[in-house]
């Protein structure tokens, strides 16, 4: 069914052009698709065809031929879990935690300075009273 769809949306000349008819290497085009399409439930499915028909439509150029990867991705915009979203910020920072942070950095910048400048032999090395 997933090939049938796909020959549909682009046509069986592009299909033919790029899986070729060798029966030994549909085979093995078909077997790696399943690895990655089987997990997929037919709902699921039709989202998938239906966003890359929408892609196609907006003239995407990443679209002109789908490939596993390209498929996962139009998959993985399906996901509604919370581990899936983009959550807002929380609270700001303690300005504490922010200047704890800052010191660090410059901390950390200076050391690097004097190892380059042979101030010190290693990162280890801090130089000394400067923040």
């Amino acid at each position: 069914m997933f090939f049938s769809r796909l020959t549909t949306i682009y046509g069986r000349g592009k299909v033919k052009s790029l899986w070729g008819d060798s029966e030994d290497q549909l085979k093995v085009m078909r077997k790696e698709w399943a690895k990655t399409v089987g997990k997929f439930s037919f709902e699921d499915l039709d989202i998938i065809f239906d966003r890359l028909r929408q892609k196609l439509a907006d003239g995407n150029p990443d679209y002109t031929w789908p490939d596993i990867p390209k498929v996962l991705r139009l998959a993985r915009t399906n996901c509604h879990h919370a581990s899936h979203q983009v959550l807002p910020r929380g609270l700001p920072e303690p300005e504490s935690v922010k200047q704890r942070r800052m010191a660090r950095g410059r901390l950390a910048v200076q050391t690097a300075k004097a190892v380059l400048a042979g101030s010190a032999c290693s990162l280890e090395e801090k130089p000394e009273g400067r923040l």
